[in-house]
C-alpha cells in the first residue's frame, strides 16, 4: 500500500508537526492555500494529532506535513517556510472565522476589582455593571 499519494517523478518532503505549538497554523487551509500558491508545492496534512502521553498505534503516524512538487528547491523553500513557523513562538490566527470572537474574548480578559461590602446595596448590581445593558 503507498502511503502517500505524490505522484511518481516529483520530489516529496515530510516535516512532522505533532509536537509544534504552531500546527494550529501549519493546518489552516489559507496559509496552506498562500504557500501553496508562493512556492509552486502541494500541501497535505497527513497522520492524527497524538498528546504527549499517548501511545501511537502500530501503522499509524502523528500529524505531519508532506509538500511535494516537481522541483526539489521548491520543497526546499516550502519547507523552509514550515521550519520557521515551527520555530517560531506561539503565533495567534490573525484572520479567520474566530478571529473576531477572539478579540472579544480578549476585552473580557480585564480584571473588574469590586470593594468588598458588608451589606448590600439596593438597585446596586454588580453583575449588571460589569455586563452593562442587554
Amino acid at each position: 500500500k503507498k502511503d502517500s499519494n505524490v505522484p511518481d517523478g516529483f520530489v516529496a518532503k515530510q516535516v512532522e508537526i505533532n509536537d509544534s505549538k504552531n500546527r494550529h497554523v501549519l493546518t489552516r487551509a489559507s496559509w496552506q492555500k498562500q504557500t501553496m500558491e508562493e512556492c509552486g508545492v502541494t500541501i497535505t496534512t497527513k497522520g492524527r494529532f497524538y498528546t504527549a502521553n499517548s501511545t501511537i498505534p502500530d501503522g499509524e503516524k502523528p500529524l505531519y506535513l508532506e509538500v511535494f512538487a516537481k522541483e526539489e528547491e521548491a520543497v526546499n523553500i516550502a519547507v523552509a517556510r514550515i521550519q520557521e513557523v515551527l520555530d517560531a513562538p506561539m503565533m495567534e490566527l490573525a484572520a479567520g472565522p474566530g478571529a473576531e470572537r477572539r478579540q472579544q474574548l480578549e476585552k473580557l480578559e480585564e480584571k473588574v476589582f469590586v470593594e468588598d461590602c458588608d451589606e448590600p446595596v439596593d438597585g446596586f448590581s454588580v453583575i449588571g455593571k460589569v455586563l452593562g445593558p442587554r
